[in-house]
């Protein structure tokens, strides 16, 4: 996987972003090559920057294609339908799937299912954003120290790392978010 770097620069009194690209093993980590670079001034040139590395990619690209497909065939008129349906007989999704072909009541009630398994699904990632929004106001942080209940006897401080250096360390952050 490739590390993505950014550059903020300021000519001609306009911000620019480049945005480049570099590959695990550099030999010169952190230190930005310009053929790797693009140079763009816009919100619209820093997606199309970024996605456009995703595509070139063999192993990420591959997803972009069908989903963009599935959604402009699939998810939009089926979008549109419910949306269409819904306000000409004003009824909720089960209503109007009854109301159109009673056989057909099921798929009023699988929107509604989806719909709130989804919903447990995004608020359990905001649950865990609020969680760790709330662990960083603490006066030190949970994932700086190695004395933690959840620490194994591999973690390692940043301090501790440079004296000890073993290859089966880890440091307090990655027990903490693993």
């Amino acid at each position: 996987m490739r590390r993505v770097l950014t550059r903020h620069t300021n000519t001609n009194s306009k911000s620019a972003v480049e945005i480049c690209y570099q590959k695990p093993g550099s030999p010169h980590p952190g230190k930005l090559n310009d053929s790797s670079c693009n140079n763009s001034s816009t919100e619209a040139g820093v997606l199309v920057a970024i996605t456009g590395d995703g595509l070139t990619s063999p192993e990420r690209g591959a997803f972009l294609i069908p989903y963009v497909i599935m959604l402009i065939f699939g998810g939009l008129p089926l979008f549109y339908l419910e949306l269409a349906l819904g306000q000409y007989y004003r009824n909720g999704c089960i209503t109007i799937w009854d109301k159109l072909c009673p056989m057909m009541k099921g798929i009023g009630y699988a929107i509604c299912f989806i719909d709130l398994y989804m919903g447990m699904y995004y608020n359990t990632i905001i649950a865990w954003a609020f969680y760790y929004l709330f662990a960083s106001f603490t006066s030190e942080l949970p994932w700086t120290r190695c004395d933690n209940p959840w620490n194994t006897e591999h973690c390692l401080t940043l301090a501790e790392r440079s004296i000890n250096s073993s290859n089966d360390s880890r440091s307090p952050a990655q027990e903490y978010f693993e």
